[in-house]
């Protein structure tokens, strides 16, 4: 898993539109990610990102994730405002927390 870490870090690191917070939870979190698990990942993205790059730079991320690991991607988006406008009410924020 560090490998993978480290990888997902310097592909993170190398886009054009950086994420202003990305972290894995779930399984992979917690450390019981098995062959058939999905792979949780919270990209929160930039207000003023342009939506059609980022989401250029989201899919080529899914597409190299899941090759290195052969499992299924699946990341989970929000604009920074709407995670502050949410004002602690996204349950899965506090499980990213809890996890990532």
């Amino acid at each position: 898993m560090d490998t993978f870490l480290r990888r997902l870090a310097e592909a993170l690191a190398a886009w054009e539109i950086p994420p202003a917070y990305a972290a894995v939870f779930g399984s992979a979190a917690r450390g019981t990610m098995s062959l058939d698990s999905d792979l949780d990942l919270l990209l929160i993205r930039p207000d003023e990102a342009d939506e059609t790059r980022w989401d250029a730079q989201v899919d080529s991320l899914v597409q190299a994730v899941n090759g290195w690991l052969g499992n299924d991607t699946r990341p989970l988006q929000f604009a920074a405002a709407e995670v502050l406008a949410a004002g602690g009410d996204l349950p899965v924020l506090a499980e990213v927390l809890r996890e990532g």
